[in-house]
């Protein structure tokens, strides 16, 4: 590998990943009249409202509020370009359009669309006929066929015999399907309920749970279903993939409601007391209080079931939960993480763009980048995810957005977005759609999947004086310390390692068989103390099994005794000689995420490398690097390439190789005072 004493490149652009161009000319967008040439002509698109992707990626569905109409596309699997289904096979109406659809039954004011985990189902829900529409779904071509007589449509008045006469389906916003396939859930807005249907796996058919089983309400709705809290204006149901956890967005209520699912029969069971609920105003209590939840309009799980997101109407925001995965609870994140909206909030949110009336989102199933559409800011907005921890950061300028207008320059400029209602994501996350609307149309994005890859974090120079003065440098460079603090009683031997996973190496110390490491460099106390070795023995670093969180070894005349960080204890023998005249020495000399061993003696300045922590030969190398019997080793990786390299310190003087082979130093600075003691330590990984 050449050699180069800076940060390796990222792979791409971590401002371009997930970053959103919409298709050219009529290929970004379908609408119902064509926009006047600008986007491609289709039909049943009057109120556009919803859309959806297949799993298998061959199909897209959108729901229409003013065509009553379930429309039907293609899905090309190579470009995610859309092309509507030709003639009546592009969309199933409530009335059959005049002919240029299929006619349909419980469609009046169709406004939501999902398809099934398995890919055989399609349902709708549609505001004015109050139903939960079923369709079959063709694997072979995506095609729609409802259910014939009254197993296509459950309502709430059966729909004069059309339909199944159900319970609480007084407007169904959302529809949503469990993983397992057992379940459908429907969120209500003017009945305030979370409305649960049993489906058959094998035909897709559904029955509403009986009794007060089948619905948990705002009010209770006079006995016929469960009494519950901060459903009121239900319009958006989520299930978690695990199928423990049902999730409710109340735009009314303003509210989140949190529920528990039986996997084994899909029952809901709201959480008692305020884990029930997060509401704006903390509903008198009933509650926990939350913020910029006001018209909360629907809820969605990343991937990971460790993060939820609720866009608010009437906040105009997005609200950041995390999940805990074995709870299913709800915790707001604190402080601007908690929510990011068009004003800030009085600097209660972070302050976006664009999120004039947000009304949908949708996370990437990579979990890198989240996706929102605003119906006032006629836009679709997008979002950085920090996947370890679910953060949302608003990209900067203008690819942050893209909207009808370009916003005076704060979004990119876009077609057929007049309020954007739905926004949908492809499975294998190259594309995404937004249902527009006013607009009547359904808009086409590519996504850009370029892969970013944080730069590895450095070695950097650190040195220990007189024993407990820690003076640490940010670059390997000449210079004076950047950190200093004391730690540690004499007599110690120190060390410095990755003690708790987090990417960066801390500062810990031996003595006397007691190994006392500390998660900071910082003074402080140790966060970590137990006896384990050789009391005699010279102590040393390494993560030896590959996790991420470093381990400790104790050598003596050839002897290493290994503790791994989960408590667990080995040995063997490796290289011979005593302390100081050879010294041990570890690192990842073959780039694989494990550190081996090595010895060092100094009367020659001989490395001995081996690529693991176990007995053998010298696989990594055998050569000389350094001064005899003045340098000391400090095998390091100073260039961030993930490969440690032999380095020593004779005097102040650090030199250091790229490659673990004899030859001249290629890097050198001046650090610290001849006596120093030259360790190595790093900043955490980037996220």
């Amino acid at each position: 590998m050449g050699f180069a004493w800076s940060t390796p490149a990222a792979v791409g652009d971590a401002q371009a990943a997930g970053a959103l161009t919409q298709q050219a000319g009529t290929a970004g967008c379908i609408s119902e009249t064509g926009t006047a040439g600008l986007c491609g002509d289709g039909t049943g698109l009057d109120g556009a409202s919803s859309v959806a992707v297949s799993p298998d990626g061959k199909s897209a569905y959108g729901a229409s509020l003013f065509s009553d109409a379930v429309v039907v596309f293609d899905r090309d699997l190579a470009t995610g370009a859309l092309t509507q289904k030709a003639g009546i096979a592009g969309c199933i109406s409530d009335t059959g359009s005049g002919g240029a659809c299929v006619d349909g039954t419980a469609l009046d004011g169709a406004f939501s669309v999902t398809v099934s985990a398995d890919g055989t189902s399609v349902y709708a829900g549609s505001l004015f006929s109050d139903a939960v529409v079923v369709f079959d779904r063709d694997l072979a071509t995506g095609a729609l066929t409802q259910k014939a007589g009254t197993a296509g449509c459950i309502s709430d008045t059966g729909s004069g015999g059309a339909c199944v006469d159900g319970t609480a389906l007084d407007e169904p916003y959302s529809v949503a399907v469990s993983a397992d396939g057992k379940s459908v859930y429907a969120a209500t807005f003017y009945a305030g309920a979370v409305v649960v249907l049993d489906r058959d796996p094998a035909t897709g058919a559904l029955t509403q749970k009986p009794g007060t089983a089948g619905c948990i309400s705002n009010t209770g709705s006079g006995g016929a279903c469960v009494d519950g809290t901060a459903t009121g204006g239900a319009s958006s149901v989520a299930v978690s993939a695990d199928g423990k956890s049902v999730y409710s967005a109340s735009q009314t209520s303003d509210a989140v409601a949190v529920f528990d699912r039986d996997p084994a029969t899909g029952a809901l069971t709201q959480k008692p007391g305020t884990a029930g609920c997060i509401s704006e105003t903390g509903t008198a209590g009933a509650c926990a209080d939350g913020k910029a939840l006001d018209g909360a309009t629907e809820v969605v799980l990343s991937a990971d079931g460790k993060s939820v997101y609720s866009p608010s109407l009437n906040s105009d925001a997005v609200v950041v939960f995390d999940r805990n995965p074995a709870t299913g609870a709800l915790t707001q994140k604190a402080g601007t993480a908690g929510c990011i909206s068009e004003t800030g909030t009085g600097g209660a949110c972070a302050d976006g763009r664009a999120l004039d009336a947000a009304r949908s989102i949708v996370v990437s199933a990579d979990g890198e980048s989240a996706y929102a559409a605003s119906q006032n800011s006629n836009a679709v907005v997008v979002f950085d995810r920090t996947a370890a921890t679910g953060a949302l950061t608003q990209k900067a300028g203008a690819a942050g957005c893209i909207s009808e207008t370009g916003t005076a320059g704060a979004c990119g400029d876009g077609r057929a977005l007049i309020g954007a209602r739905g926004v949908a994501i492809s499975p294998e996350g190259k594309s995404v759609y937004a249902a527009s609307q006013t607009s009547d149309a359904v808009a086409v994005f590519d996504r850009d999947q370029t892969v970013v890859v944080p730069p590895l974090p450095k070695s950097l120079p650190a040195v220990v004086r007189t024993s407990t003065t820690w003076l640490l440098r940010d670059s390997a460079t000449t210079g004076p310390p950047t950190t200093s603090f004391t730690y540690g009683t004499p007599p110690l031997a120190p060390l410095m390692g990755d003690w708790d996973g987090n990417g960066s190496r801390t500062a810990g110390t031996y003595s006397a068989g007691t190994f006392k490491l500390r998660n900071a460099n910082a003074a402080g106390p140790a966060n970590i103390t137990f006896t384990f070795g050789d009391r005699r023995g010279y102590p040393v670093a390494g993560d030896f099994n590959g996790d991420g969180t470093d381990d400790v070894a104790v050598f003596r005349e050839g002897l290493w005794q290994v503790r791994l960080s989960t408590g667990a204890t080995s040995s063997f023998t490796y290289g011979s000689g005593l302390w100081p005249a050879t010294v041990p020495v570890t690192g990842d000399w073959n780039d694989d995420g494990i550190d081996g061993v090595g010895i060092y003696t100094y009367g020659s300045a001989t490395w001995e490398l081996r690529n693991s922590a176990s007995a053998g030969p010298a696989d990594a190398g055998s050569f000389v690097f350094g001064t005899a019997a003045s340098s000391y080793p400090v095998p390091a990786d100073f260039d961030g390439d993930g490969l440690d390299s032999v380095a020593v310190k004779t005097g102040i003087t650090w030199a250091a190789r790229s490659t673990n082979t004899a030859g001249p130093a290629e890097l050198t600075f001046d650090y610290g005072l001849a006596d120093d003691l030259p360790l190595t330590w790093r900043m955490p990984a980037a996220p």
